[in-house]
């Protein structure tokens, strides 16, 4: 089945709003006989028609990965399609010519092509930073998500994965806020194990604007940047910048593999 999402991929928090609706119909369907356990294909997550300021900047690179965190939970998801494109530009100075149709609708290419450069941009670079890092098995989180009151689109997230070899476990922290801010996180590996201390690095995409992306008179507005996390008795301190996707990878110390109850919580 495939659920089109269509112009769901607008605001952060719209990949909550759009899950909501699907476990709803699910639930009809289900009342209804449907008992298949991986039924959605969630496609056409598209944006638009907006400009590029909305569907190809920063604010497009979070409202992905906060998808891609709702599929992994949702126990119902197989597949999320981001509807991002690559474009060709239609002038020498690298105008953006937008859909099929030839005006300036639906602006949300992760990649702009012209004949001497290509220009990427901070969606793109958030696909290939959770595609480098994943990890074979889902673990639980506590919280995994938190709002603030005064504002729906922002968001903190962390999405934690463990590798087949049990040797590490990799987190994907997305701060969806315009102020920065310090999170601890405690680390479970289980009986008689635990996360290496030292300091370790965390690949990240962030802007002090959420609107931000490049352009090529300005190609590295948004390119991804190393900071440090400082793990120490369990617990991984990473400063998060404002409107950010990080990501980095745990080990663990001693031998035991991570266990089905391993948690990773906010502090």
């Amino acid at each position: 089945m495939l659920w089109d999402q269509h112009d769901g991929a607008v605001k952060t928090n719209w990949a909550d709003i759009g899950f909501q609706a699907q476990a709803e119909m699910l639930a009809l369907l289900r009342r209804h006989g449907w008992n298949q356990s991986l039924p959605l294909v969630v496609g056409e997550t598209n944006c638009g028609p907006e400009a590029m300021d909305v569907c190809s900047s920063l604010n497009r690179a979070l409202v992905y990965r906060l998808y891609i965190a709702d599929a992994l939970r949702s126990g119902t998801v197989l597949l999320v399609m981001p509807a991002v494109w690559g474009y060709a530009s239609c002038t020498p100075d690298g105008l953006v010519c937008g859909g099929g149709d030839g005006d300036t609708a639906w602006l949300q290419p992760e990649l702009v092509l012209t004949p001497t450069t290509v220009l990427r941009q901070p969606s793109w670079y958030a696909h290939r930073l959770i595609a480098a890092n994943w990890g074979d098995r889902v673990l639980g989180v506590t919280p995994n998500r938190s709002t603030d009151p005064n504002d729906p689109t922002g968001i903190l997230d962390v999405l934690a994965m463990a590798t087949e070899s049990g040797e590490s476990v990799r987190i994907h922290v997305t701060h969806a806020r315009a102020t920065s801010r310090t999170l601890d996180l405690t680390v479970d590996f289980g009986a008689g194990s635990a996360a290496c201390d030292g300091a370790i690095q965390a690949e990240v995409v962030w802007g002090s604007n959420v609107s931000a992306y490049n352009t090529l008179d300005k190609p590295t507005t948004v390119v991804p940047t190393v900071m440090a996390v400082t793990v120490r008795g369990g617990v991984a301190t990473v400063s998060l910048p404002p409107n950010s996707l990080s990501v980095f990878t745990l080990p663990k110390c001693r031998d035991e593999r991570p266990s089905l109850s391993d948690s990773i919580g906010e502090r």
